[in-house]
């Protein structure tokens, strides 16, 4: 959503605008693959679908974050469902070394055995230093019957060739996965 204010012969005011994501779904469960960092573990694995944002510091409390390794998460939904879209609340700040990720992988089961992808979204990545901020990254696919969905935000992985500390590892932080 994008506001304005106007009037006759007053400056027009800078445009405002809030970024909204339909959530079709509450998970009743979540598990990791991976364990994030002690530092950056939120309130637990249900911090990823608590609809609370972490706001715009990754030390707020409601960032995962993992640092050389991707977030792999798989969402109960407690029932089959049509599921069609993913998103993910992801955080970037490339002078902490933190980058928003390079991609989404998203595979969804009926029996949580049987997995099958049905999207991978590529995201760019930083060519250059940024400002710390979020931003929702999202995955769209043809409707499915799912009750699991294992998401994979991809991480860089390591700090690119342009970066002051190239090579290092670095991280992703995840806030909110949200399923539609």
């Amino acid at each position: 959503m994008k506001a304005l204010a106007y009037l006759e012969g007053w400056t027009t005011s800078p445009v405002a605008s809030k970024g909204f994501v339909k959530v079709g779904y509450k998970p009743t469960g979540i598990s990791l693959a991976k364990q994030p960092d002690p530092r950056y573990k939120g309130e637990g694995a249900k911090t990823l679908i608590d609809f609370q944002r972490g706001g715009d510091s990754f030390k707020s409390g409601k960032w995962f974050g993992w640092q050389g390794h991707n977030c792999t998460a798989t969402l109960d939904l407690g029932k089959v469902a049509d599921v069609s879209k993913v998103t993910a609340g992801c955080f970037e700040d490339t002078g902490g070394w933190i980058f928003f990720p390079k991609g989404m992988r998203v595979s969804t089961s009926t029996d949580g055995k049987n997995f099958k992808k049905v999207q991978e979204a590529v995201y760019p990545i930083a060519t250059e230093n940024t400002k710390a901020s979020a931003k929702m990254f999202s995955a769209g696919f043809a409707s499915t019957q799912a009750r699991y969905v294992k998401v994979e935000v991809l991480s860089v992985l390591k700090n690119p060739k342009w970066h002051p500390n190239k090579g290092e590892p670095c991280w992703v932080f995840v806030d909110e996965i949200l399923v539609e």
